[in-house]
């Protein structure tokens, strides 16, 4: 497997020489904590997290960018770790480990309320602190996930649903925590997919049955995913119709897998890498980033180096990412590499909009007619292809990033064009 991803990095790497990261604020003196999370609401991009400044500017631990600069969104009470844009309203979930309390917000231009009940943790090992990981929506209601076991006056655990005027249990809950791991439930990440939710963390009970770190809620009760894992599940998500898993841990039910997973339908499995190895020997480390398009690794020029990733979003022509340490952080910028060389005639111009896009791709040129495409990755593999109808390329499906089309014209000419899905 090592010299499959070395002979990877060796290839790309002539193709990522215009690539490159640039540091817009970092260390002690732009930022005195970290970013946890970034989220676009009314095409501004929010940034939350465990800090008060932010690229030198005074915002508190919710900030908007304003062309530039950041500056303050509005006043939070606690620390931010989520942040979810849902029915047109940005709600942030707080996070602060000397309160004995935390809350989801409500934010519409400044924030509003205060969306129920605060949680707490009664009676827990002194490790767990009322936390909010994440925050999402299924089946219609707000669902937020954390280390808790009491919301108001109520008795719930690690995870709670919005009914529309009060905070409820979801299917009795997530409670425990793994063999040999801290005390804690740690249910940080959430994911919906193909209409069921699945949760990660460090618990290792759902509904009260036996699941190790990750579960499934189908809308009724929990289910187990074959044995889980043996130590906790940081994150859980989706690519292609296959889902995926991330995290500390090691084996799932015997079997290896190391820091990552792919679920099968029955069981987990190694997704066919592990570690992230350079042309160079070296190894990527965790906290970084890397993209995995099914087949090959994209290590974005080496990743960001012993810096601790937690929060990203697409960015103009690439992304925007952001995080660090306890007492500094950083934002740093991620420039796409050029595409291709085309054949495009220089005089002539090709127009591909809205760009970003979210449904409809629109290709035009004044003197040519497009009757066909297809689209790619970054790795040249080809994940969607078709005849032109209206001039309209359908890309709804696509997951969030940059992508390459190449058109083909009635007349046999083709130009290869890129574009951002949002």
């Amino acid at each position: 497997m090592r010299s499959i991803l070395m002979l990877t990095a060796i290839m790309m790497s002539g193709y990522l020489s215009h690539a490159q990261w640039t540091p817009l604020c970092s260390g002690t003196s732009g930022n005195n904590g970290f970013v946890v999370d970034f989220e676009y609401y009314q095409d501004s991009l929010y940034a939350t997290g465990l800090f008060t400044r932010l690229c030198g500017a005074n915002t508190g631990p919710l900030a908007v960018q304003e062309g530039d600069e950041w500056t303050g969104a509005g006043a939070i009470p606690r620390d931010g770790h989520a942040l979810e844009v849902i029915d047109d309203v940005l709600h942030v979930a707080t996070y602060q480990f000397a309160s004995d309390s935390n809350y989801v917000f409500r934010y519409n231009g400044s924030i509003t309320s205060s969306l129920g009940a605060g949680v707490f943790c009664s009676g827990l090992d002194p490790a767990a602190t009322p936390s909010i990981y994440d925050i999402i929506e299924y089946d219609g209601q707000i669902v937020a996930s954390g280390d808790f076991n009491r919301v108001g006056d109520k008795d719930i655990s690690g995870i709670m649903r919005w009914t529309g005027t009060t905070w409820d249990s979801l299917g009795g809950g997530l409670s425990g925590s793994l063999p040999g791991a801290p005390p804690i439930i740690y249910a940080h990440n959430m994911h919906v997919f193909d209409g069921d939710l699945y949760v990660a963390g460090n618990f290792g009970m759902a509904g009260g049955k036996t699941v190790n770190g990750i579960a499934r809620w189908d809308g009724t009760e929990w289910w187990e995913m074959d044995a889980g894992f043996d130590q906790a599940a940081y994150c859980v998500g989706s690519y292609a119709g296959i889902l995926y898993a991330g995290g500390q841990f090691a084996d799932a039910g015997g079997t290896p897998v190391k820091c990552f997973a792919r679920w099968n339908g029955s069981s987990w499995e190694s997704p066919g890498f592990d570690e992230v190895i350079l042309d160079d020997g070296t190894i990527i480390p965790c906290g970084s980033v890397i993209a995995w398009d099914g087949d090959s690794i994209y290590t974005f020029d080496g990743g960001v180096g012993d810096k601790d990733l937690e929060a990203m979003a697409p960015y103009g022509e690439g992304y925007l990412f952001g995080g660090g340490a306890f007492g500094q952080g950083y934002i740093a910028e991620w420039t796409e590499p050029e595409p291709p060389l085309s054949i495009e005639d220089p005089a002539t111009s090709w127009n591909l909009y809205p760009d970003p896009v979210h449904d409809l791709l629109y290709v035009h040129h004044d003197h040519f007619t497009p009757v066909a495409y297809n689209i790619s990755n970054y790795s040249g593999q080809s994940i969607q292809s078709g005849h032109l109808q209206f001039n309209q390329v359908p890309v709804g499906n696509l997951p969030v990033g940059m992508y390459f089309i190449s058109i083909l014209t009635e007349d046999g000419q083709s130009v290869v064009k890129m574009f951002m899905k949002k």
